[in-house]
């Protein structure tokens, strides 16, 4: 692999428009870029031919200068991404090609992934007659496993396993899984070494050792799998509820595996779920010790075939949340955002918005987005506490749609949330107003939002009036 960096050339300006950055410049005479595959606050990754070999690439662009302001971290952060990405050689994990870094923008090229991550794939799959069942999720959680057995043999710790980050490489059936996303990897000193106490993640996925923010090391990205096979198996989250709610359960790891959908799970499924889900770090099966489970060494005896309708359904729900929340976030992190007045929080006053976007504690799990996750603690801006509260409303309403397996204790501390009583007493007509304070050019994009078959969308869009 060949790592271009950019060399002293002059540039010419156009008549028309001002010079590109030399690394731009640079990889225009390599690459033609094409469409764009994600857009978020700080990168974005653009579809890509290389112009001799007309070989497909993904290329993450990701802006330096926007990257040192809005994190407060320096760009050796990203310089220390490159040179650990630029190491991995494992097939179950997205290689790196080839790197263009400059004084302002780093064009780190991919290699292309044609399908889509895991969970729309599941939802894609099975529309077309794919059966669903335990052994399908068996052998792509065995691919998980094998990948982070690696990294974790390199000393590296993940730390943001959700279902973003794991794109199969192609529509093909037989396509095989890609660990991705390694923004916010680190490694560790040494094969035993630990990490500074700190959040880092999305809240659902996050590790009792992170939510505690005590010393941790490559058996949070165990845990972060575990959530995922509970995931997989039911369509649902297992912790629910607001992030502070969510995080007691991951302290105290509550959650269940049994009724509903789990009446139709294999015994050997759940074993190694709860080995994933341990508390104890020090009793949490590691990667490797994961991959001698029989659920997953030989799952053609121990992983049945049957078709999980039910979770398949779940999913498609649960991922309709998640391109929700990108929406919201794809909102608030463009220019549009600074000419959308909306009610603050504190007085009820009105106020522009800046052009930040969300970081620290992020809320809404998942989302679609490739910047989706923890890097630095910061409070989040006035002018986005409407969009914040919407987020996390979102997951407070799941817990009464996807009628949770804890029901008393979820919908018990919900229906002691102020907040989230005046939010289920909303009605469509805020909605309505809603859409009104938008700029030209927003009203259609947000009646589709609106105007869902979920009344919980409805409901979610109208609280952002009331906060």
């Amino acid at each position: 692999m060949s790592l271009s960096l950019p060399h002293s050339s002059s540039i010419a300006a156009s008549l028309h428009q001002p010079p590109r950055p030399q690394e731009t410049a640079l990889l225009a005479q390599q690459y033609h870029l094409g469409h764009v595959i994600e857009r978020g606050p700080l990168s974005v990754i653009n579809h890509a031919i290389h112009r001799t070999s007309q070989k497909s690439y993904a290329i993450k662009t990701v802006d330096l200068q926007k990257y040192e302001q809005s994190t407060g971290l320096d760009r050796q952060v990203v310089e220390e991404e490159i040179s650990m990405c630029a190491t991995l050689k494992h097939p179950f994990i997205c290689e790196l090609k080839d790197v263009i870094s400059g004084d302002t923008l780093a064009h780190l090229v991919f290699e292309h992934l044609d399908g889509a991550d895991l969970c729309f794939e599941i939802v894609k799959r099975t529309m077309n007659g794919f059966v669903y069942s335990e052994a399908v999720i068996s052998h792509y959680m065995k691919q998980l496993l094998q990948a982070l057995e690696y990294l974790h043999s390199n000393f590296i710790v993940h730390r943001d396993i959700r279902p973003h980050n794991l794109v199969l490489a192609s529509k093909d059936n037989s396509a095989p899984l890609k660990v991705t996303g390694f923004g916010v990897a680190l490694k560790l000193s040494e094969g035993n070494g630990r990490l500074a106490g700190g959040l880092v993640g999305v809240p659902h996925f996050m590790a009792p050792e992170i939510v505690g923010k005590r010393e941790y090391g490559t058996k949070a990205d165990v845990w972060s799998a575990g959530v995922l096979l509970y995931l997989l198996l039911s369509g649902r989250l297992p912790f629910s509820g607001s992030n502070a709610q969510i995080y007691e359960s991951i302290e105290k790891g509550q959650y269940s595996v049994s009724g509903g959908i789990w009446s139709f799970i294999s015994n050997s499924a759940k074993d190694l779920l709860i080995r994933l889900l341990t508390v104890d770090e020090e009793q949490r099966f590691s990667a490797t010790e994961a991959l001698q489970h029989d659920w997953l060494r030989d799952k053609d005896v121990y992983a049945p075939r049957r078709h999980l309708q039910e979770t398949v359904d779940n999913i498609k729900r649960y991922n309709s949340r998640r391109k929700l929340k990108s929406t919201i976030l794809s909102a608030v992190n463009t220019d549009k955002w600074s000419k959308f007045p909306i009610i603050s929080g504190r007085d009820g006053t009105i106020s522009a918005s800046s052009s930040t976007f969300f970081q620290g504690d992020l809320p809404g799990g998942d989302t679609c987005h490739p910047d989706g996750c923890t890097r630095a603690t910061q409070p989040t801006a006035t002018d986005l506490i409407g969009a914040h509260k919407i987020l996390e409303s979102l997951d407070r309403i799941a817990v009464l749609t996807d009628a949770p397996v804890l029901p008393q204790l979820a919908q018990g501390h919900l229906m002691e949330d102020s907040s989230f009583k005046r939010l289920l007493l909303r009605t469509t007509n805020s909605s309505k107003s809603y859409i009104q304070l938008l700029p030209s050019g927003w009203t259609q994009p947000c009646t589709r939002i609106c105007y869902s078959p979920s009344s919980s969308v409805i409901l979610v869009y109208s609280y952002i009036l009331y906060i």
